[in-house]
């Protein structure tokens, strides 16, 4: 991103010099027509500045950017910079992160503000309006709290925040659709009607907006301004939010609906069908699993039931008793390696070409073969699996709960 930018600034007739005092005072005005372009570039690093400069000064207000240097001088990013540095542009990457923290904590100078948008996960901008317009939001839900409970309050909702969001976070909500088309495509999509049906109604289009506003930006929106509000005053609205988020997400009208989707029904129609025969609302998902795990439940539903949603109960049943997969074996083995190196993975640049055990941040590296009995191979390029130093030896590890190591 720093050579972008630099690039960006080439042809605008500024100097990397003079692009760092832009970047630490949050003023690109001298980018001329590509000021724009480099505020959205910025914006996607300025929140994980924040978080780090939190994490390692924590309320200080004051603008201490030293913990740039030890966040990131053995980073990856900064190896590599040096590895293809060229005569007389020393350590830009460096320069530019502590232009830019300095910039973004004059930005956001307040430690509540800064703790909020950290917690949202937005990218700053958005996160730094959210924050300042927080009594807009809570007029959203407390609209909705005292509503009639119906799908109308939902959509409602819904519709307030596409329109923010429209308004003040068009870097996160990419290719947003108008209004008229949203206003087709949202109630089908909150009811539960299945993709198909709205695809033949709304045309094939709708897929993205269905997958990617509805089942991403707009829930990830939702989920950020429920993490800024205060947690021991505002329960109410932080639930309402998360559920929210998740119907939307989902594409299901009720919690009920969410619920058995999230237990392994991975069908909306046949998660909204089965909702109708959870009588206990506040049932965890894990009980409402095993509730539709029961051989009594499945023979009781079927006569009740569409033959389509049998036959997903019969696939969850399927799924939750068959063995978990076991793992590719490989035996302890000894290599020798510097002391700092504590894991590694095996890496394969092309099918066929030579294998390599190379440390996580590829320093060390030591290319080896498979055998029949180290199968380096079938571990390849995978980050399931990593080879952990325990003494003198390497012995192989699995980062997957659903696999298991014999």
């Amino acid at each position: 991103m720093v050579r972008i930018l630099h690039t960006i600034a080439g042809k605008s007739g500024i100097t990397f010099e003079t692009l760092l005092e832009l970047v630490a005072n949050d003023a690109f005005d001298r980018c001329g027509k590509e000021k724009a372009n480099v505020e959205d570039l910025v914006d996607w690093i300025d929140d994980q500045l924040l978080a780090l400069h939190v994490a390692y000064k924590g309320d200080d207000e004051t603008v201490n950017i030293d913990w740039v240097d030890d966040a990131f001088r053995d980073s990856l990013a900064a190896i590599q910079e040096k590895a293809r540095r060229e005569q007389g542009h020393d350590d830009q990457l460096l320069e530019f992160l502590r232009a830019r923290a300095t910039g973004v904590l004059r930005k956001v100078q307040s430690p509540e503000a800064r703790r909020a948008i950290i917690a949202s996960g937005l990218p700053l901008s958005v996160g730094l309006l959210a924050f300042n317009q927080l009594d807009v939001f809570r007029e959203m839900v407390d609209h909705y709290l005292g509503a009639d409970a119906n799908g109308k309050r939902l959509e409602h909702l819904v519709l307030n925040f596409e329109t923010w969001a429209r308004q003040n976070a068009k870097n996160m909500v990419v290719r947003m659709p108008d209004q008229h088309r949203l206003d087709q495509i949202r109630p089908l999509w909150l009811i539960g009607d299945s993709l198909s049906k709205i695809i033949e109604v709304c045309g094939s289009d709708c897929v993205k907006v269905c997958t990617e506003l509805y089942g991403y930006q707009l829930p990830w929106l939702f989920h950020s301004i429920a993490q800024k509000l205060d947690k021991s005053t505002e329960k109410n609205r932080i639930d309402v939010l998360a559920m929210v988020g998740l119907l939307v997400e989902l594409g299901l009208p009720t919690e009920a609906a969410a619920k058995v989707f999230l237990a392994g029904v991975r069908s909306r129609e046949a998660a909204l069908e089965l909702s109708h025969f959870i009588t206990n609302s506040e049932a965890s998902v894990s009980t409402i699993r095993q509730y539709l795990l029961d051989a009594d439940t499945v023979s009781a539903l079927s006569s009740l039931v569409s033959a389509s949603t049998i036959e997903w109960l019969k696939l969850l049943y399927s799924e939750h008793n068959s063995e978990s997969p076991s793992s590719p074996q490989c035996p302890k083995f000894r290599l020798k390696v510097p002391n700092e190196t504590r894991t590694l993975h095996v890496r394969q640049l092309a099918t066929d070409g030579p294998l390599y055990l190379c440390s996580i941040d590829a320093r060390f590296k030591v290319e080896v073969e498979a055998t029949k009995e180290l199968p380096f191979n079938k571990f390849a390029n995978d980050p399931r699996y990593a080879f952990v130093r325990d003494g003198s030896v390497w012995l192989l590890q699995c980062r997957d709960p659903r696999i298991r190591l014999n």
